[in-house]
C-alpha cells in the first residue's frame, strides 16, 4: 500500500491533490482485497471506477496544466494515455480470466508503481512549479463527480 503525503505526493494545488488521495485510496483498497478468496467482486468494482474516475481526473489535470503553462505537459499526457491503455488491458485481462493470482500481482504491481512514480515524480514535479494559482475549490466546475458513484 502506498500512502498520499504532501511531502511526498502534494503538488500544491488542492483540487488536485484532493482527486489524487481520492486515488490513492481507490489503489489502496483494491490492493487490500488482493488475496481474499473472494476479492474478484471488489477488484472488477474498482476496475470500472478507476477507468471512470481517471479519465475524469485526467482532463483536469491536463486542462489545468495548459491554463498555467506547466513544463512537461506533453509528457505529462503521455502518462496518462499509457495508463488509460494499460487499465483498460487489465479489464479486457479480468473480463476474459477473472482475477487469478498472477492477473491480481500484476494489477497491483502496476497501480502502486504508476501512482508512485507518476504522480510524485511528473505531477508533483510540474504543478510544483506552477504558479501559485489554481482553481477554486467551491467553484462547481472544478468538482470531481464520476458517473454512478455518490458525491
Amino acid at each position: 500500500m502506498i500512502e498520499w503525503s504532501l511531502e511526498h505526493f502534494g503538488t500544491g494545488v488542492d483540487v488536485i491533490d484532493e482527486q489524487h488521495k481520492e486515488l490513492f485510496a481507490r489503489v489502496n483498497a483494491v490492493v487490500a482485497v488482493m488475496n481474499w478468496p473472494d476479492g474478484d467482486a471488489e477488484i472488477g468494482a474498482t476496475l470500472e471506477y478507476l477507468a471512470r474516475y481517471v479519465v475524469t481526473h485526467f482532463v483536469f489535470e491536463e486542462q489545468w496544466m495548459a491554463e498555467h503553462d506547466c513544463p512537461g505537459q506533453e509528457e505529462n499526457a503521455r502518462g496518462h494515455t499509457r495508463f488509460v491503455a494499460r487499465l483498460s488491458t487489465f479489464q479486457h485481462r479480468f473480463d476474459a480470466e477473472g482475477a487469478t493470482a498472477e492477473f491480481r500481482s500484476e494489477l497491483a504491481r502496476f497501480l502502486e508503481r504508476w501512482l508512485s512514480n507518476h504522480v510524485e515524480v511528473i505531477d508533483v514535479g510540474n504543478l510544483r512549479q506552477a504558479p501559485d494559482e489554481g482553481p477554486d475549490p467551491d467553484d462547481e466546475a472544478t468538482v470531481l463527480l464520476v458517473p454512478g458513484t455518490p458525491s
